[in-house]
């Protein structure tokens, strides 16, 4: 059933566009990437706001510099469309142009010059080395004939500390509903380019990248076009819940749905034993390809030395606030309770695990054909033999009875067995033996089948809190408050009259902009801007 709807999905998304090895044409996703701002010290949080306009529930994001060469990725699922999330910008990270981009799986299949992107400047600690812009605090927000909103400030200049109140009344109308908005105040010329919304439309080949439109895949490929229709198992080494079989195509293309999960995940995919799989690789679902960052944006030298101070006095003073999202556990990957269990200590120490086999272990036989030895189960009246059932050693598949045999049972925990034809999605097993060592180590088992393990960093959990909460930043806060971002919220809402954004002004004078971007239903973006000074407190 799960091989129909690929191939049904497959088939929506392509219908007759495969020519010679090329995609004619494929439906759109859009993206709308937008961040509180573009230049940003080492160490400090680059804070990203997403709205994505497709089928696919995953969203990539990723940080890069000029070279490709250093690369922050995250995957993020979107909540009604929309995320908001944080990039922890390492302290160690070399200064430059970087880019901020935001695309699917699916829009692989496009030029990715053309994913949705924010340029940003990472500063150098050594305030001799940045490049330096001959005007001051220079903006290239281009402000819009037909703007987003219109931002109402009560007043051009502001005290240290004291509370602005700003109402934001939406204009961008036309027929045209606004899906999205941002506010970002931040240091004059921190924030100088808006955010984009891309709709790739270049093509770039086959294979067709399908939707992720549940769960995360991991993708693969058995170069040996020999392998077609070879099914390989995926597993989480140590547990039987991420248990997956999937099957490669006429191409030796695989993939595995996985439940989303958090931080980083070892696996492991096995293949069935005699096949050529020495060329089986695992495929990244984030985009290798990195066009070249703008290397336009660059600050003014005060600027330069005022955020540079500012991430100092914040980095010692301030901590970030995050929330966590959780996500759905995992669930068991082998479901039912039809199963037969024996923990080993309840029986009499034996020497070799083929004994266990024999003499202790419910309905599980060791055949013996031509010399060579495997294990087989029988059914609850034993007059059914199954001759290949799946066997997971810590919850991943082995297929060498005489390397497992070469583990001491002192070694082991327990052995369960199904002993059935096991239904497994599309997959038909012939039951299963379960071995757990008692230290997750697989208890010595050299791997000499076709097995490559990996580890990949899963759904990203930081939901991020909107900054500068009105009674943060107050006069009778006695930290030190120097910040270039004064506040920001990465999901605005406002009605079709006004919306209303209150903050405090720090202990940084000087000139500040508030930025107001959004995005259309019809997939127009706007931007709004309107400036305001602070000045020494009384």
């Amino acid at each position: 059933m799960k091989k129909i709807a690929f191939y049904i999905l497959a088939t929506l998304f392509t219908g007759v566009l495969f020519g010679q090895n090329e995609i004619r044409e494929l439906p759109a996703e859009k993206i709308f990437l937008s961040c509180d701002r573009n230049l940003y010290c080492p160490g400090e949080q680059i804070i990203y706001s997403i709205y994505s306009d497709g089928i696919s529930k995953i969203v990539y994001v990723d940080l890069f510099n000029e070279n490709g060469a250093f690369t922050l990725s995250q995957s993020v699922i979107p909540v009604n469309n929309k995320y908001q999330g944080i990039i922890n910008i390492p302290a160690n990270i070399p200064p430059g142009a970087y880019t901020l981009r935001a695309y699917t799986y699916y829009q692989q299949n496009f030029d990715a010059a053309e994913f949705s992107s924010v340029p940003i400047q990472i500063l150098s600690g050594n305030v001799d080395e940045i490049q330096y812009e001959n005007q001051s605090e220079k903006s290239l927000i281009k402000d819009e004939a037909f703007p987003v909103a219109e931002i109402k400030i009560k007043q051009d200049t502001y005290h240290q500390r004291e509370k602005a109140v700003v109402d934001i009344q939406p204009v961008a109308s036309r027929g045209e509903n606004i899906v999205m908005m941002t506010v970002s105040v931040v240091k004059k010329g921190a924030g100088i380019k808006s955010g984009s919304y891309n709709t790739p439309q270049t093509t770039e080949g086959n294979p067709l990248m399908i939707p992720e439109i549940k769960d995360p895949v991991i993708h693969g490929i058995i170069k040996d076009q020999s392998n077609s229709n070879l099914n390989l198992y995926l597993s989480e080494p140590g547990s039987e819940q991420g248990l997956r079989i999937a099957t490669s195509d006429q191409n030796g293309y695989f993939y595995f749905p996985v439940l989303p999960y958090s931080g980083e995940k070892t696996f492991a995919i096995t293949a069935e034993p005699g096949n050529n799989t020495d060329s089986l690789m695992i495929l990244p679902n984030t985009s290798k390809k990195f066009p070249a960052p703008d290397t336009t944006i660059k600050p003014s030298q005060q600027l330069a030395k005022d955020m540079l101070r500012n991430a100092a006095v914040k980095q010692s003073f301030v901590k970030e606030q995050t929330i966590e999202t959780k996500h759905p556990e995992h669930v068991n990957g082998l479901p039912g309770d039809s199963r037969y269990s024996i923990r080993l200590k309840d029986f009499i120490a034996l020497n070799t695990l083929r004994e266990v086999f024999t003499e202790i272990t419910p309905y599980v036989k060791v055949r013996n054909e031509d010399g060579f030895e495997s294990l087989a189960v029988l059914d609850d009246r034993r007059d059914i033999l199954y001759r290949n059932p799946l066997i997971l050693l810590d919850g991943t598949p082995v297929f060498d009875f005489e390397e497992l045999n070469k583990i001491h049972p002192s070694k082991v925990e327990s052995i369960d067995v199904i002993n059935r034809r096991y239904l497994y999605g599309s997959h038909s097993l012939d039951g299963l033996i379960m071995i757990q060592s008692k230290t997750n180590d697989f208890g010595g088992y050299s791997f000499k089948d076709k097995t490559v393990f990996f580890s990949l960093k899963g759904i990203e959990q930081l939901r991020y809190v909107p900054i500068a909460p009105p009674d943060k930043y107050n006069a009778k806060n006695p930290m030190p408050d120097f910040r270039t971002t004064l506040y920001w919220n990465g999901d605005f809402t406002a009605d079709e009259y006004s919306g209303r954004v209150e903050f405090y002004t720090s202990d940084d004078i000087g000139e500040y902009d508030i930025i107001v971007t959004g995005i259309t239903e019809n997939g127009i973006m706007y931007t709004s801007r309107q400036s305001f000074s602070v000045i020494k407190g009384e």
